[in-house]
């Protein structure tokens, strides 16, 4: 919800960009009437043709920085919304085996993963097709890629209640 509400805004934020520049192509408009009415009074046809130049020129480069920040903020939306597919992916395959997902960084092939299984805090490595255990941030005598990161829960899980009966 908070994607979407948040997507929403920069949505408008978007449009709000795109009238203010429409208003402000208006007035450049405007101004470039006024000129050529002016030119057509006083200057004559070459003052009225460089009016028509300006126009356009102010025109195109208002359009112009516009879709520069529309394509800017549009790269952006893309990039959250595939940020939020990676960390659902990630907080769903921890959910399912009953830990919770604090946070994650992206790396070229790999996301480094924080989380909690019963309050404790973890961090482990994961490729990022598969999400197989890279380093599981707990000794597994070398073991660590025989896992998924929901498995490892359950690894982790065992080594905690393992403990406390020593």
């Amino acid at each position: 919800m908070f994607l979407a509400r948040n997507m929403s805004e920069d949505i408008k934020a978007v449009e709000d960009g795109a009238v203010r520049a429409l208003l402000k192509i208006k007035e450049a408009e405007d101004q470039a009437a006024a000129l050529v009415r002016e030119a057509r009074e006083t200057e004559g046809p070459r003052l009225v043709q460089a009016a028509h130049e300006e126009s356009r020129k102010v025109r195109d480069d208002l359009l112009e920085r516009t879709r520069g920040e529309a394509e800017a903020l549009t790269r952006t939306l893309i990039e959250e919304a595939r940020r939020d597919r990676v960390e659902i992916r990630l907080a769903d395959a921890l959910a399912h085996a009953g830990a919770e997902l604090s946070s994650y960084i992206e790396r070229d092939d790999a996301y480094t993963v924080a989380f909690t299984v019963d309050s404790l805090p973890y961090r482990s490595t994961v490729r990022k097709d598969d999400l197989t255990v890279l380093v599981a941030g707990i000794c597994l005598s070398g073991q660590d890629q025989r896992f998924d990161l929901q498995s490892l829960v359950g690894v982790l899980r065992e080594g905690e209640q393992g403990r406390e009966h020593w």
